[in-house]
């Protein structure tokens, strides 16, 4: 269990949370060694807040105003969505909140949290200077170096911040290969960056869980289930013998089924697409949860559909989105990846 250090994980949210939310907040409040701030002008008055979860209220034009402070441009802003590519400054933006703490941080709200210092040990917080580097959730160590790396322009590169923060386009700025890159050069303390696997992140385009991790192999997982803050994988690839402990689980653009009240059970499972009671899984219930059925398979559109569209947004976007989206195009040409793959590095 991580107890030597203290890390906060910042969640500025707006508009309407996950119906499950009440979940997010019961297994957020089993990890006490971490604290999780939330920042909106929502009313969580009906929510049972755990003592580590810190409800802050500001507004978006508030947001927008701290984030004016650190940068000397017009920047794009317009929709809570695209606060995930200003993910990299929150360390810089809620300053003021962060004192006193060793690691920052920013998480999702669609997770299930499992046991968190099982995973975010001493040992790593010991080692390394950013654990992780999907959106869904990523440490920082709160240093200075940390709080302004994001805002350097990389030698050799045609894209910077500033490209990212004209448009009014999602950039994924937080998953990118730019931000890995200025990281190694402008904030690294000499760890490094620890990244593995060792979450479930389901796939929105199937019914069944499927977890993927990029560069390593996809694994169906019939069902989960938390209990007294651990979180379990059932019936993995269809063999009931399986059982894998998860950090957290991504249930990213993905309807589910809650009905209140189940927070306040002891333990808890997660069917497709269901929060359900805790029970026994037999062979046939998982092989049926992992089933394929026709039509989860979301069917891409066809090449010549897809670049006319390509075409057509390109015409309508902005002139600082089509400078970026040029400068994409020679990055391609170059064989330079904004959007680098997700490997397993640093294990311990």
């Amino acid at each position: 269990m991580m107890n030597q250090h203290s890390a906060a994980l910042i969640l500025p949210y707006y508009g309407r949370l996950p119906n499950y939310f009440p979940l997010w907040l019961k297994t957020a409040g089993f990890n006490r060694n971490f604290t999780f701030m939330i920042f909106s002008d929502e009313n969580f008055s009906g929510y049972n807040i755990p003592p580590n979860v810190h409800v802050n209220y500001m507004t978006f034009e508030e947001i927008k105003t701290r984030i004016s402070k650190h940068l000397d441009f017009n920047f794009v802003l317009d929709r809570p969505y695209k606060l995930c590519d200003y993910r990299p400054l929150y360390g810089l933006i809620f300053q003021d909140y962060l004192e006193g703490y060793d690691f920052w941080g920013h998480c999702d709200p669609d997770i299930i949290w499992g046991n968190m210092g099982k995973f975010i040990t001493d040992y790593l917080l010991n080692r390394f200077d950013k654990l992780y580097r999907r959106g869904h959730l990523v440490l920082y160590r709160n240093s200075e170096k940390a709080r302004t790396f994001a805002l350097n322009k990389l030698p050799g590169w045609n894209v910077s911040y500033r490209d990212i923060f004209r448009t009014g386009l999602s950039m994924h700025f937080d998953e990118l290969a730019l931000i890995e890159n200025l990281f190694s050069k402008y904030a690294d303390g000499g760890g490094g960056y620890y990244d593995r696997v060792v979450f479930a992140d389901v796939s929105p385009s199937v019914r069944q869980f499927r977890c993927s991790g990029y560069d390593i192999p996809l694994e169906t997982v019939a069902a989960f289930k938390w209990k007294d803050g651990v979180l379990e994988g059932l019936g993995i690839d269809g063999d009931p013998e399986t059982v894998k402990e998860y950090l957290y689980v991504h249930l990213q653009k993905r309807a589910m089924k809650f009905e209140p009240g189940i927070e306040n059970w002891k333990s808890f499972m997660i069917i497709p697409n269901e929060f359900v009671r805790d029970h026994e899984l037999t062979f046939d219930e998982i092989q049926n949860l992992i089933m394929p059925r026709k039509g989860d398979l979301q069917l891409m559109p066809s090449s010549r559909r897809n670049m006319k569209s390509k075409i057509k947004r390109f015409i309508n976007v902005s002139i600082p989105e089509k400078i970026l989206y040029l400068k994409n195009v020679i990055n391609r040409i170059l064989g330079r990846r904004l959007r680098s793959r997700y490997t397993q590095r640093c294990e311990q």
